[in-house]
């Protein structure tokens, strides 16, 4: 910030922000909006956690089955991936052929597996489409990895409405102040959202405050703006 300067705070703020606090207040279009994409984001992040977990704990039954009850046959690769973490096999059982993936190959194995390879398979025999290589089981957490996913959805959800509960504290007991923009900035390289940099003056003390909030107008520098503060704590404060 390369200067402070403070407008007449003593001109009268918007009819909304005059009268005796507690004011009464209401969320705005833009605010239900922003509950809604909220909730949504929490929602799918719900389901995706549960999704995965369910996944996990099929998976780990699984395993166990083919450890009490699983046979096993000779099968062969048909593909290897260039990691060599990750192969496709094919094998039969009582006549019918059948397919399987392995995405957790150990590396000791790895490195000495081949497309056209022979590779022992364990099966389920009431459902030979539940099976591994008999030479490993897949990793309980192979698939907790996927719960990153719902957890980015949930945090954006949360970054939606993290400044509500600021807000409305400001919107009850604010105290209105005119201030002046320092300076209106991109947050970050990806431009996506403007944030204001402002002074203002405390009513209760005669001192200059600094604030800084995310506001999608486009202010010029010593623009003049309402400001409102927290008298309990001035350095909540949002234009």
């Amino acid at each position: 910030m390369d200067h402070i300067s403070i407008s007449n705070e003593r001109q009268n703020p918007p009819a909304e922000l005059m009268g005796s606090t507690p004011r009464s207040v209401r969320i705005t279009g833009t605010g239900w909006l922003n509950l809604f994409a909220a909730a949504l984001f929490f929602g799918l992040g719900v389901a995706g956690a549960v999704l995965v977990v369910k996944q996990a704990v099929n998976g780990e039954a699984a395993r166990n089955a083919l450890r009490n009850h699983g046979d096993e046959t000779l099968g062969q690769v048909t593909d290897v991936w260039t990691s060599r973490r990750r192969i496709t096999y094919s094998f039969s059982a009582d006549g019918i052929g059948f397919t399987g993936k392995s995405y957790d190959v150990p590396t000791d194995n790895s490195a000495s597996l081949h497309d056209g390879d022979s590779l022992p398979i364990r099966y389920l025999p009431e459902n030979p489409n539940i099976n591994h290589p008999a030479a490993w089981e897949g990793s309980p957490y192979s698939t907790l990895w996927g719960l990153s996913i719902p957890a980015t959805l949930m945090f954006m959800g949360s970054m939606l409405v993290r400044r509500f509960p600021v807000q409305r504290k400001l919107a009850l007991n604010g105290i209105a102040v005119r201030g002046s923009i320092a300076k209106s900035e991109w947050n970050g390289p990806s431009r996506g959202q403007r944030y204001a940099n402002y002074t203002f003056k405390n009513v209760s003390t005669g001192e200059v405050e600094i604030g800084r909030c995310p506001n999608d107008s486009i202010y010029s520098t010593d623009s003049t703006c309402w400001v409102l503060y927290l008298p309990t704590n001035p350095k909540r404060s949002e234009i």
